[in-house]
């Protein structure tokens, strides 16, 4: 199975951005503070609906009231759609 896109909205320092993935090889390159770690969280939250850091709310980006991460997955029988949303404390899985 391997994660074939994923689609943030304001969680941690990303307000909308939708990633597609190779199912082969990805690579994160960039300088410090650009978002790096905060993609593998958030792949980590589709897998776990927790963060590997910090607590639920901190994963909402500053000056907002919610984020949202979901994840398309496909293996040999097919695509699966995963998805989590906090709203101020609320979970939705």
């Amino acid at each position: 199975m391997f994660l074939k896109s994923i689609k943030l909205l304001n969680f941690k320092n990303f307000e909308d951005k939708e990633l597609e993935f190779s199912k082969r090889l990805n690579c994160f390159i960039g300088s410090n503070g650009v978002g790096k770690t905060n993609l593998m969280d958030a792949v980590f939250y589709l897998a776990l609906c927790k963060s590997n850091f910090v607590s639920d709310l901190q994963s909402i980006k500053q000056g907002t009231e919610s984020f949202y991460v979901a994840g398309e997955f496909v293996n040999d029988k097919g695509l699966y759609q995963v998805s989590i949303a906090v709203n101020t404390g609320q979970k939705v899985r």
